[in-house]
């Protein structure tokens, strides 16, 4: 699949699309006022992937440090595992909406982008 039918079949509706167009905008906009030609060359679709791959960074090292942690609470002490899954949960919950309000994006779409980013970059290893 080629990149723009992954993000067109991810589910964003007409606002949220809206939302980030107008966000490409003024990043090009701010490109062009500090004079780069490096990043004019970017497309819409390519600064939807771009936004989507740095929402899963951020959210991808704290997931797999959470399950190291779980991991390691069921070897050693199973009833701490009970109470550690929902604490790190909220933490993830909570970098997910700490991303969407330094974006100025709704939570909703924060998620979708991590769903696309997730999407591509399976698509990317198979």
């Amino acid at each position: 699949m080629d990149a723009r039918s992954i993000v067109v079949s991810n589910g964003f509706s007409y606002k949220e699309l809206l939302k980030l167009k107008n966000d490409y905008l003024k990043f090009k906009k701010e490109l062009k006022r500090a004079g780069e030609e490096e990043g004019r060359g970017m497309s819409f679709i390519e600064s939807i992937i771009f936004v989507s791959k740095d929402s899963v960074k951020s959210i991808s090292t704290l997931f797999i440090m959470s399950l190291f942690y779980i991991l390691a609470t069921i070897v050693f002490d199973f009833k701490q595992t009970l109470f550690a899954v929902p604490f790190l949960a909220f933490f993830v919950i909570a970098e997910i909406y700490k991303n969407a309000k330094s974006e100025n994006h709704s939570i909703l779409t924060e998620i979708k982008l991590i769903k696309l980013g997730l999407r591509i970059k399976i698509n990317q290893l198979s």
